[in-house]
């Protein structure tokens, strides 16, 4: 059987959704042979949430690692508005010292599909496989503020595939020490931001399915990828990526594949889990935000901006309020 190694990362408050990753992998990967390593910081996972994980991947016929990250082996981290939890999928080199390579996943995912091409992916020349992100064509002056060269796409880093060999031979922590000082005031997601950095011309970009991204305007999907790669992505996604701060386990989400994650849910020891934020309130509101999402999503951004011209800033303001509101 093909060996799949991957990389989740987790703690007790995050429990349901990385069940759910787990719960989709195995059911699209069948007859696979999935080892799972997770990431969780020293005081952030309970025993009791750690067994109940290991169990889940043993009945499924997989292997379990748990990876528990001591204070004192991040100590020399950077210190970021962010915090140094969201750094510690650059531990894997160090911590998997006989890997060549790991796919490391987000827990805001579904697999909804075969994992073992995506995993197959020949990157010895390269320090990650990623999919590309819109923030280059969004606003290029972010990346090169920080030393990313505009000729690098920025790459999303929910779903990466690892060269573990070739990033134990580079000082991680150090040059992670100088992006951050050198920075700190622009940097809006850490671990993105520096692996996108040290990994120019290192980076070999897969197709969208194993990344899907359902919030991108037409207009700006048509700049990063062909038409042909955004097709096959909408009608057979490997990988859902439920990108930006409403997730589909909030009662306010309305993500076009938010019915997916209740699916796979549905098939877990949480089949009778309830949002958390499941109040009268937020259930009106949801009902607001459905329409205008759904109209939102009819235009481009172009129009969107030519619209925004239009529009008084003080009434820009009163409707971005009330649709963050809440979220």
């Amino acid at each position: 059987m093909r060996k799949i190694h991957i990389a989740l990362a987790a703690d007790s408050n995050y429990l349901v959704p990385i069940t759910v990753v787990l719960q989709s992998i195995f059911d699209n990967n069948r007859g696979e042979n999935i080892t799972i390593y997770l990431l969780y910081l020293e005081g952030t996972l309970r025993e009791e949430d750690l067994l109940f994980l290991a169990n889940l991947t043993r009945q499924r016929q997989g292997t379990f690692t748990g990876l528990k990250i001591k204070q004192k082996q991040i100590d020399g981290f950077p210190e970021t508005r962010h915090g140094k939890a969201t750094l510690l999928r650059l531990c894997l080199p160090n911590l998997l010292p006989d890997l060549d390579k790991i796919l490391y996943l987000d827990g805001d995912i579904i697999v909804n599909g075969d994992l073992s091409p995506l995993f197959d992916l020949n990157i010895s020349d390269y320090y990650v496989a990623a999919a590309k992100d819109s923030a280059s064509v969004y606003n290029i002056n972010y990346q090169t503020s920080m030393g990313i060269a505009s000729s690098h796409f920025y790459y999303n880093a929910g779903i990466l595939l690892f060269n573990l060999a070739a990033l134990r031979q580079i000082d991680l922590v150090t040059q992670m020490n100088d992006f951050t000082r050198k920075n700190y005031d622009q940097i809006s997601a850490p671990d993105q931001d520096f692996l996108n950095y040290i990994c120019q011309k290192k980076t070999l970009y897969i197709p969208p399915k194993y990344n899907m991204n359902y919030a991108l305007e037409k207009d700006i999907s048509a700049k990063i990828w062909s038409r042909e790669e955004m097709k096959e992505a909408k009608k057979h996604p490997v990988i859902v990526h439920y990108i930006g701060p409403v997730k589909p386990w909030s009662v306010l989400s309305t993500h076009p594949q938010r019915k997916l994650w209740w699916k796979y849910v549905k098939r877990t020891y949480f089949a009778d889990y309830h949002p958390e934020d499941a109040t009268l309130r937020n259930y009106i509101h949801k009902c607001y935000l459905s329409v205008t999402r759904s109209v939102e999503r009819l235009f481009t951004l172009e129009s969107k901006r030519k619209i925004g011209k239009l529009i008084p800033s003080g009434l820009k303001k009163g409707l971005k309020k009330s649709l963050q509101k809440n979220i």
